[in-house]
């Protein structure tokens, strides 16, 4: 989830306004975390308690939709907040630009 998130906020390429990019950013990272924790609590419940798959499926699936909608609103308004802060210290670095054209960069590494 961070690598998906990391590159759709990152990525020098984009041309839409940052704000935009972290809400697109959360939201993605807001989905995955849905998609795999549901995919996750299908198969612990198919494993363990098959009797009450669909009990437990919709109960995890509703909070956990509840808590995505929390974070796509919160994360961005605290990314916000931060990064000054964070650049002010000298703790926010930027990415290389050229990692972030992978798969096709040619960055060497050394070592």
């Amino acid at each position: 989830m961070a690598l998906a998130v990391g590159i759709i906020v990152n990525d020098r390429k984009n041309t839409l306004p940052r704000v935009v990019i972290t809400y697109i950013g959360a939201a993605a990272g807001a989905f995955l975390y849905v998609a795999l924790f549901l995919l996750k609590t299908h198969l612990y419940a198919l494993a363990f308690t098959p009797d009450t798959l669909n009990v437990y499926l919709l109960s995890r699936a509703a909070t956990s939709t509840v808590n995505a909608v929390i974070a796509l609103v919160a994360s961005p308004l605290i990314y916000r907040l931060l990064r000054p802060a964070l650049e002010a210290a000298g703790l926010y670095q930027r990415l290389d630009s050229r990692l972030m054209d992978w798969p096709g960069g040619s960055v060497k590494r050394e070592g």
